[in-house]
């Protein structure tokens, strides 16, 4: 997950590496205070991609029935927090469910 962090930072704030030249492997201050802070914000265990997606659809479930998901899953949470890719699919499965409910006048059983 590390490595992926830092691939992120370089390429949010870095300009564009012409054709067949290195990316330059330093990290601009900016991009090194983003990385500590994603390190801060690390437990001791922590959930991957592949345990997060195995529980995302009842976090997601449990958020659209108004529920407080954060504090049943913090492992989730903190996984969410911490990786776009996965929050990013939380995301859209949340508003899927929003919009069923909406569409169907029925809350999420």
């Amino acid at each position: 997950m590390l490595k992926r962090m830092i691939r992120k930072l370089r390429k949010q704030n870095s300009p564009p590496t012409p054709a067949g030249a290195l990316p330059d492997p330093t990290l601009t201050p900016t991009q090194f205070r983003e990385l500590i802070l994603h390190v801060a914000r690390t437990h001791e265990v922590e959930l991957n991609c592949s345990s997060t997606f195995e529980l995302i659809d009842e976090y997601a479930e449990m958020a659209a029935q108004g529920r407080n998901a954060a504090n049943i899953m913090p492992q989730v949470n903190q996984h969410l927090e911490m990786c776009p890719d996965c929050r990013e699919e939380y995301q859209t499965l949340l508003h899927i469910l929003r919009t069923f409910e909406l569409e169907n006048g029925d809350e999420l059983a």
